[in-house]
Order: C-alpha cells, then structure tokens, then sequence
C-alpha cells in the first residue's frame, strides 16, 4: 500500500533571510562632528516580510579543515550581532547595527565587524512596535 500526501499551496514559515550586499559609511567633515553610522545594504525587502524597524540576526560561515583524521570539512555558523532595518524596498533594505557581540564572545577570526557576504536571518516574525 502506497500513501501519497500532497503539499500544495501551504505558505513557507521560513524566517526571511539575505546576505550583505553593500557597506557604506558618510564620511565625517571634522573631527568634532560625531562619527556616522555604517550603513548595510542587505537583499531582503518588503516582498520577503522585511519592514522598518525589522531586527536581523547577522552570521558568517567558518570553515574548519579536519586535518587529524582527513573526513573533510566542517561548517561553523558564528552568531556576530544583530541589524536593525532603517529602510525597507521591495527588494532590498538598509540596516544600521543593532547589537554586536564582544570580542571576547567571537571565536578568533579575521574580521569581527559585519562584512560583505554576511548572511542576515529575520530574528523574529513579530511585528515591529515603536
């Protein structure tokens, strides 16, 4: 006997998720004039459930080599921070830092600051609330 059950049409529960697409930062005219923010372009938008005020989990991929026993790779995703959306497209949003983790809470890597090619993960499905 053969049992076949068909999904059609049910919607994907999937947090929405992106990559970093593009860093920018305004550059300061003096040294007394404060710092500006970076800003991060990710490819997520309106269209995959993003909105203003989104927060978005930020992680990169570690690759580590099994060199003792020679059966192969392995993939580590490290949690960096979190973004938070400022502007929402349809297809794509700007987000400035939310949160960051520390240092001494990171494995040892090259760069600790979000990067191009960071993958950003929706951190809730709730509804932002100002």
């Amino acid at each position: 006997m053969v049992c076949c059950i068909l999904f059609i049409g049910l919607p994907s529960f999937a947090a929405p998720s992106g990559n970093i697409v593009e860093v920018t930062k305004r550059l300061r005219l003096s040294s007394a004039e404060a710092m500006p923010p970076k800003d991060y372009f990710i490819d997520v938008g309106t269209k995959h459930g993003i909105n203003e005020g989104s927060v978005l989990e930020v992680k990169r991929v570690i690759l580590a080599m099994d060199r003792f026993s020679g059966m192969g790779r392995h993939f580590i995703p490290i949690v960096l921070g979190e973004l938070r959306v400022v502007a929402a497209g349809e297809y794509s949003s700007i987000a400035r830092v939310h949160s960051q983790r520390s240092l001494d809470q990171l494995p040892s890597m090259d760069y600790s600051v979000f990067m191009l090619g960071d993958s950003v993960e929706m951190k809730s499905a709730l509804p932002f609330q100002p």
